[in-house]
């Protein structure tokens, strides 16, 4: 079989590439989900925090966001060396929401998906915000 003829089956297009390396990214963040590290971050260091949510009929998905709540009801979602990583990382994160919520709810649905609304209101702030002495966060 002459070399014009063959393909390289683990070839994907960027378009395939992209949205699963965002999801696989989310993916890892996911087992912080359930728990608040135990570990102080570095002083120089951003968080990547959620807001917590409660149950609501009223609003999509049966979930209210608590974007006022204080942060110490955070949840954290990853820690960054510089505010660049964290922001980037949350752009990574709130991509993969996207993708995932479209292919199971479809685009008109996508924006009523708790991941989504979690990762679109997430804020990347200085640890030291968060953990400063005398704060009441954690």
């Amino acid at each position: 079989m002459s070399d014009a003829h063959r393909e390289s089956p683990s070839r994907r297009p960027s378009s395939v590439v992209r949205p699963a390396l965002a999801f696989v990214l989310l993916l890892l963040g996911m087992p912080q989900c359930t728990r608040r590290s135990s570990v102080v971050p570095s002083a120089g260091e951003w968080l990547l925090m959620q807001p917590p949510d409660v149950e609501d009929a009223s609003m999509p998905r049966g979930r209210r966001l608590l974007t006022e709540a204080p942060l110490a009801e955070w949840p954290q979602r990853g820690a960054f060396p510089s505010e660049e990583e964290c922001a980037a990382a949350k752009r990574a994160a709130i991509n993969g929401a996207i993708d995932h919520a479209r292919k199971e709810s479809g685009e008109a649905n996508a924006k009523y998906d708790l991941d989504v609304r979690r990762t679109v209101h997430a804020s990347c702030v200085p640890a030291a915000e968060v953990h400063a002495p005398g704060s009441s966060a954690y």
